[in-house]
């Protein structure tokens, strides 16, 4: 997928991670065993104006 910077409209560099010891992951709990779903964040960084965006590959997993 290509972004495009929202400020700019340049395009954007994808898969940069963010790191805080074992990095930042989002999280949606789910009832029963083993069914959260859990995605580490990632960051697309404009190149010409520096705006950082965070997105998830997975995404999908994220619908009931």
């Amino acid at each position: 997928m290509v972004r495009n910077c929202p400020d700019c409209h340049s395009h954007m560099e994808m898969g940069c991670t963010l790191e805080s010891t074992h990095g930042v992951y989002v999280q949606k709990k789910r009832k029963g065993l083993f069914k959260n779903t859990q995605n580490y964040l990632k960051a697309a960084v404009c190149t010409v104006c520096g705006h950082v965006t965070l997105y998830v590959e997975n995404f999908e997993e994220y619908r009931d």
